[in-house]
Parts: C-alpha cells; structure tokens; sequence
C-alpha cells in the first residue's frame, strides 16, 4: 500500500516536472519570436526617422527656393517655374531575424538533471527578458527622437507655409 502510494506521488511529480519544462520551453519560444518582433520595429523606427530627416531636408530646400521666388517676384514682379519631374526612391527593406543557434527541447533524464535543465531554461528566459527591456528602452530613445524631428519639422512648415502666403 505505501509503495503503491509512493509511486503515484512520484507520477505526479514526473508530470509536475515534465509541465513545468513543457511551459518553461513554450515561453522561451515566445520570447524568441518577441525578440524578433522587437528587432523588426527597431529597424522601421529607424526607418521613420530616416524619412523624417528627408522631409526636413525638403523643407529647407523649400524655403530657399521660396526665398528665391520672392527675390524674383520683387525684382521683376513675376516668376515662372519649370515642371520637375520626380524620380521615384526605392525603399531598401532589410529583414533581418536572428539567428536561433539552439532548439530547445524536453528530455527527462533524472530529476537532478531536469532540475538542473530547468534552471538552464529559466536563466535563458532572463537573459531574454532583459534583452527586450534593454530594446524597448533603445526604441523609446528612438521614438523620442523621432517626435523632436516631427515637432521641428512642424515648425519648418508652419513657418514656410507664412512665408509661402506673404508671396
């Protein structure tokens, strides 16, 4: 009767094992898939912020060229403009993923080891965890970035807009 009850209890705890490294590895998928995404946001935040300098550049451009149109409308009254045609930019997509170098896997060899393979997965997890906060803390820097560049950008165009008025 008491091995019969002892067994069962070893059972359960097999099974609690085999959960607990079941979820620890599911997590750790997640959290790869999450690094990934993460990586992929940064390289469109960097993106963003590449096409905000170019629009702030066109800004200043613009407002030479209106400077220049309002030279030529005060020394001869009129001004004429050529049609321009654009060339259209391609946009260079980069999809980079890492590289995932282990799989991670359920073994059952004996309880020392599935402890020791557990604390393995829970400290992979760790180190995951602090690689997200460190790449969202880096896209927040961005994102930060990006709203000075719009704002003064903004700005530029308010201020073009007038002197685009006056003319």
């Amino acid at each position: 009767m008491n091995s019969v009850k002892k067994e069962e209890e070893e059972d359960e705890i097999q099974k609690l094992y085999n959960n607990i490294k079941k979820n620890l590895v599911e997590t750790a998928n997640i959290a790869t898939d999450t690094l990934s995404s993460l990586n992929d946001q940064g390289n469109k935040i960097d993106h963003i912020s590449q096409e905000v300098n170019e629009v702030d550049n066109k800004v200043d451009k613009s407002y030479k060229l209106v400077n220049k149109i309002s030279f030529m409308k005060r020394m001869f009254g009129y001004f004429s403009l050529k049609k321009i045609e654009l060339d259209k930019k391609q946009i260079k997509n980069k999809d980079y993923k890492p590289i995932i170098e282990n799989e991670l896997s359920i073994t059952t060899p004996n309880k020392v080891e599935e402890l020791d393979e557990m604390l393995v997965l829970t400290k992979q997890l760790s180190i995951m965890s602090n690689e997200m906060n460190s790449e969202i803390g880096i896209h927040n820097e961005k994102l930060d970035q990006i709203d000075r560049k719009v704002e003064n950008t903004d700005f530029n165009l308010k201020k073009l807009n007038k002197r685009i008025k006056k003319l």
